[in-house]
């Protein structure tokens, strides 16, 4: 699992908002209901977003991520 992987989870687990970027320029805000190796599937209140994520500039988030929370996940998920 990487990094990419365990944040993003962790961030779906919370419900945590995010802002994203596009390489457009374009930003959306919503949670992430789910994603795969190339894509994120954002929800923004009734709409949902299906990004590229080749297309994403950056991510942002408010909610505090701690590396040990991030590095329990791993150990969580390399345990199953």
């Amino acid at each position: 699992m990487t990094l990419q992987d365990k944040l993003l989870s962790e961030l779906k687990r919370r419900g945590a908002k995010v802002k994203v970027i596009l390489l457009s320029g374009k930003t959306l805000e919503g949670e992430i209901s789910s994603f795969d190796n190339f894509t994120i599937l954002l929800r923004e209140g009734k709409n949902s977003h299906l990004l590229y994520k080749h297309a994403i500039s950056s991510l942002s988030f408010q909610e505090k991520v701690e590396k040990k929370e991030i590095e329990k996940l791993a150990e969580h998920f390399q345990n199953r």
